[in-house]
């Protein structure tokens, strides 16, 4: 995934007490996506989407089909699968689709045999990253009424705004950033024809390096969420291997500078109000406070500038 430079700002979404504790602190706590507590999303348990049966049998049937087609079949140069099925096609080794097959089974067994490590790596490497990464869910409007509902108690608490690229910030917290792709296609770790690709010499890919953009995925009857993601990837050795999930998160520093506005919900109680707009008068005198509320006769949301003594009258 490459650094984020489209995305300029975001809003993260609190219950009052958090969003006074993040402000207080200069910190934001990040997790992995198991700790959102959503059944939708990938843990680190996952394992391959296929059975060696099944991966035997779809190599076969790939194999088979590129021997018997009229076209010359494609393939990686230099490639021993590719370079074969150039050998048996000139040399009409097979006479038949149920001759290549008893055939092909012979020859794949072994193959898929000393495969079978990589396939292993990718299970265990998964394992290894999940619990190395860190998510910051956001969105980039504050008047997103999901994100108000999921993570801010029904307009009770409070929107935090950041700049992605202020100028004397965290450097880099906010490069890995990607939009949620909301699909009806739910991929696994790896993919049974990405892998026979790899073993027939179609494709040299690897599933290491599509981890992160697994976890930007969810089904498209969420899109309404609008949900950004950071990623934040730990060293490693700092997840010791017998922890549990929970034990799963990290509070990273924010820069003043990085904050660009907080929004109070119009359901916000007074007493959290107070305790937010004092400490970011104090601690962030440049940045403006707003409030939601509903316009006139409508249930559109606006959001209000609040000026000094506001608070005071109410």
């Amino acid at each position: 995934m490459k650094p984020n430079s489209d995305i300029k700002s975001f809003y993260k979404f609190f219950t009052p007490q958090v969003g006074h504790d993040a402000l207080a602190k200069k910190m934001l706590r990040w997790s992995p996506p198991i700790l959102f507590r959503d059944p939708v999303e990938l843990t680190h348990l996952e394992s391959l989407p296929f059975t060696e049966a099944e991966l035997l049998d779809e190599v076969m049937r790939q194999v088979s089909s590129l021997i018997l087609q009229k076209e010359h079949p494609r393939g990686l140069p230099g490639h021993s699968v590719t370079q074969a099925m150039h050998r048996w096609r000139k040399g009409d080794k097979f006479s038949s689709k149920e001759d290549i097959e008893s055939s092909l089974r012979n020859i794949f067994v072994p193959i898929l045999k000393q495969y079978k490590p990589k396939l292993d790596s990718i299970e265990s490497d998964w394992t290894k990253f999940y619990k190395r990464v860190r998510v910051l869910n956001g969105v980039s409007d504050h008047a997103n009424i999901e994100a108000w509902r999921n993570n801010a108690l029904f307009h009770r608490g409070v929107a935090l705004q950041f700049d992605c690229h202020a100028e004397g910030s965290n450097d880099e917290l906010f490069d890995l950033c990607k939009p949620v792709e909301y699909t009806n296609d739910r991929l696994g770790i790896t993919s049974l024809q990405g892998q026979v690709a790899n073993i027939i010499g179609q494709a040299d890919t690897r599933a290491q390096d599509q981890f992160l953009e697994l976890m930007s995925r969810k089904p498209e009857r969420l899109s309404h969420e609008g949900e950004l993601r950071f990623f934040h990837v730990l060293t490693d050795g700092i997840v010791a291997e017998d922890s549990k999930p929970d034990t799963w998160m990290t509070d990273l520093p924010f820069a003043t500078q990085d904050l660009m506005s907080v929004t109070l919900g119009m359901k916000a109680p007074k007493k959290e109000r107070v305790a937010i707009t004092k400490i970011v008068k104090e601690n962030y005198p440049h940045v403006p406070i707003y409030k939601a509320h509903f316009a006139d006769k409508s249930y559109k949301v606006e959001f209000e500038l609040l000026h000094e003594g506001a608070l005071k009258e109410e």
